[in-house]
């Protein structure tokens, strides 16, 4: 059975990028550009959610909060510019709040990266 992924960015050329790389290993890919219009319930249907931290109409930490609420929570990657150790901490906070972080990844990072941690 496919690993089915769930890329929430609001760069579209990342989205695409990455969605490209998934889906010629076979991953079955869906994405969003508009966090803020996602349903949260529907993420449950998905292995993993590939989550960028920094977006400017709502944040990956907002969506993080709003995740806990679920039944079952994708596995989840967290991606940003930012620097890393400030992704650490997020990371430490979202496994505090019951989420299962998957892995971290610091933009621009190799396609190899990528398809190590999913």
């Amino acid at each position: 059975m496919k690993k089915k992924v769930f890329i929430i960015d609001d760069d579209v050329f990342f989205t695409d990028l990455i969605s490209e790389i998934l889906n010629k290993k076979n991953y079955l890919v869906q994405c969003s550009n508009e966090p803020e219009n996602i349903n949260l319930e529907y993420l449950q249907q998905f292995d993993v959610l590939i989550l960028d931290l920094i977006m400017p109409k709502i944040n990956g930490l907002v969506i993080l909060d709003l995740i806990c609420n679920l039944k079952n929570p994708p596995l989840i990657v967290l991606i940003s510019g930012s620097d890393f150790q400030e992704i650490e901490k997020i990371k430490s906070w979202a496994v505090g709040m019951g989420l299962k972080i998957h892995g971290i990844l610091k933009k621009p990072f190799m396609a190899n990266d990528l398809l190590k941690i999913i």
